[in-house]
């Protein structure tokens, strides 16, 4: 009988602990959305940023966003004389996703607080001592 007694207890604790790191977890994921969409309702404009480049001096960056959910997004490898692009093309929003097109190929940010994280192909932000200047920032 003890046994059966404190597999009963033990089980009770598990389904608790769930419970109550679920509830958690609801919780938080709320908060999280309200944020996210308090940074969505106001992602138009302009966002301008220098972001690393392995074999140049950087890549100055600018992508503007339009209420009409168009954009123009403009890339100038530094020290380059052939290195200027130009992108346009509609884009679309999902909660804090941002996604356009270069060529064809997707590419997406998180949208910040006035800011834009690129991020790579697995829908992350770049790590390392370089993270951090995968940033474009809204100017004003």
């Amino acid at each position: 009988m003890k046994p059966l007694l404190s597999l009963s207890l033990v089980t009770a604790v598990l389904i608790t602990c769930q419970l109550i790191t679920g509830c958690h977890f609801h919780k938080n994921h709320a908060v999280m959305d309200k944020h996210a969409a308090q940074r969505v309702s106001d992602y138009e404009g302009v966002y301008e940023g220098t972001l690393p480049c392995a074999d140049c001096a950087g890549i100055k960056t600018k992508l503007t966003l339009e209420k009409d959910k168009t954009f123009v997004y403009e890339i100038r490898y530094l020290e380059e004389d052939d290195g200027r692009y130009l992108y346009t093309g509609t884009y679309t929003v999902k909660e804090d996703l941002l996604r356009i097109h270069e060529d064809g190929q997707p590419v997406h940010f998180l949208i910040g607080d006035n800011k834009l994280f690129l991020l790579n192909d697995e829908l992350k932000p770049a790590k390392g001592k370089l993270g951090p200047h995968y940033t474009l920032k809204k100017q004003k």
